[in-house]
């Protein structure tokens, strides 16, 4: 009777093994709520059957994947010590250079902060890293050093121009005072009572009066007087008047000439208007005016 259990039970385990080899009758697995747990299965070589668990939780808390910060769900690893790329905790430098590469994702957009880009921290004594921008702009009001202009030492304190001094120009809004913009200079000689161009109009330009200085003589007749004008034409067609009366009240031949002048100090007196020139409005009996104007046109 003893024998025939045995050999039942041998026969049994044989039964099982075919089961397994065959791996179609695998074992139910369940978790805490009963629930059977999601598993793969195949036979393997030695005819047992391989499990592959799908691992959901860690330490009670769903697994945490793909890139982001630690959780609850982060399984923690350690690194074997013996790595040529592991720095330990606290050193600050390596015997050898490491290769590193950086995952597309950690690169993020230039300008753009993310708080999964990959950054480099440095040291307060560190030298700081140059970068010559190409297409980027730098951020406003930058504060530069210029040590070089044009590849020169640039100039600096009093002394003669020099490849490393920069050139500069003045506002030219009003052109008497730009030494840019070259002055000319028109003659004033008028002998008798009539209006007289001193500057004829050109196109659509104005005539910018920097300064001027004429004489009157006198008159043993009647007063010799001048007045200055603006106006279109040859003679300042309907003219605009500029200045008051210069006169000389002196009725004896004998007596010196009036001196009229005003301006010369590097700036606009007076102004015609767009498609204007300047004209001297003379009256008198032996009239005798010479002097000369200075003005910008443009």
């Amino acid at each position: 009777m003893f024998k025939r259990l045995i050999l039942a039970g041998a026969f049994s385990l044989l039964g099982l093994g075919n089961a397994l080899a065959a791996c179609t009758n695998p074992l139910s697995i369940k978790d805490a709520t009963a629930a059977t747990i999601s598993m793969s299965m195949a036979s393997g070589a030695d005819g047992f059957c391989q499990y592959n668990f799908n691992l959901s939780q860690i330490n009670a808390t769903a697994v945490a994947t793909g890139s982001g910060v630690m959780t609850a769900g982060t399984q923690r690893t350690a690194l074997a010590t013996d790595s040529p790329g592991i720095i330990t905790l606290g050193q600050t430098t390596k015997s050898a250079s490491v290769p590193m590469a950086i995952a597309s994702d950690q690169v993020g957009t230039a300008g753009t902060a993310n708080a999964t880009v990959f950054t480099v921290q440095g040291v307060a004594s560190m030298t700081k890293l140059l970068v010559t921008p190409d297409s980027v702009a730098l951020p406003a009001n930058q504060s530069v050093n210029v040590a070089q202009v044009n590849g020169v030492a640039t100039s600096v304190n009093t002394g003669v121009a020099g490849t490393g001094t920069q050139r500069v120009t003045l506002s030219n809004t009003d052109p008497c005072m730009s030494p840019d913009i070259a002055k000319s200079s028109a003659a004033i000689s008028i002998t008798s009572a009539t209006t007289t161009s001193i500057v004829a109009v050109s196109g659509a330009t104005v005539v910018y009066v920097c300064g001027f200085a004429f004489t009157i003589a006198p008159s043993a007749t009647s007063a010799d007087t001048a007045l200055i004008e603006y106006g279109t034409g040859a003679a300042c067609t309907s003219p605009t008047v500029l200045t008051g009366t210069f006169g000389n009240g002196d009725l004896t031949s004998a007596a010196p000439v009036t001196l009229i002048h005003y301006g010369g100090a590097g700036q606009t007196v007076m102004k015609s208007a767009a498609s204007a020139g300047i004209c001297i409005l003379s009256a008198g009996t032996a009239v005798n005016i010479q002097g000369v104007l200075t003005y910008v046109q443009q």
